[in-house]
């Protein structure tokens, strides 16, 4: 079954590949040139409140502390489309959800995630 799911996206993880590519296809591959060249990123902070409104901002966090409850393979595909879009931005992403949001234990959880 593990193969098969690799090989062949459950619809879920189908639409969670459309949804990021389309929005990152919109939000950030038309910025990623000038991104780049400039090492600014003037929207950053308006860029992150639409990935948390769409749920990827800890899209591996347990939904009791605010995140989607996804796994790291879904995880994998926005990865991927945000890299698409812009390596750098995605870097940070990854960051984000590999460095800092996976890293907290509860009771910390509460204390500094989501509010």
């Amino acid at each position: 079954m593990l193969l098969f799911s690799i090989l062949f996206l459950f619809p879920s993880s189908t639409q969670l590949r459309k949804t990021v590519f389309d929005f990152a296809q919109k939000e950030l591959a038309p910025k990623a040139g000038e991104i780049d060249r400039e090492n600014n990123f003037a929207e950053m902070r308006e860029f992150w409140k639409k990935m948390g409104h769409l749920g990827l901002l800890g899209i591996t966090a347990d939904p009791e502390y605010g995140g989607s409850g996804m796994g790291y393979f879904d995880h994998c595909i926005v990865m991927e489309e945000l890299s698409r879009a812009a390596g750098g931005i995605a870097l940070s992403y990854g960051a984000h959800s590999n460095l800092c949001v996976n890293q907290i234990m509860a009771p910390e959880p509460k204390r500094f995630l989501f509010g």
